[in-house]
């Protein structure tokens, strides 16, 4: 004869474990927020403004630049709106 036992019930108090954000990941989530909210709009031509990683650093840029590189990313990312930014401690947004 086969019996099937259901599972005992939670008799524990203590919470089930959740994730935290650190207080740096805090800190760059709010900065990255910050820079879509004030610069939302390429003021060159209107499209919206992209969260890009270039060569290692974190760019909020225009999205008509794609996913240009060489030449033709030089020329217009001199048009359009495109700014690093700077996620470390004492860090701001630089132009």
């Amino acid at each position: 004869m086969i019996t099937h036992s259901t599972p005992a019930p939670r008799t524990s108090d203590r919470p089930l474990p959740t994730r935290t954000m650190t207080a740096d990941l805090d800190l760059a989530r709010e900065r990255i927020d910050t820079a879509l909210r004030d610069h939302d709009y390429c003021r060159a031509c209107g499209q919206p403004m992209q969260i890009r990683a270039r060569d290692g650093e974190l760019w909020l840029e225009c999205a008509s630049l794609g996913e240009r590189r060489g030449i033709r990313f030089l020329l217009s990312a001199g048009l359009h709106d495109r700014y690093a930014l700077d996620l470390s401690v004492n860090g701001a947004m630089a132009a």
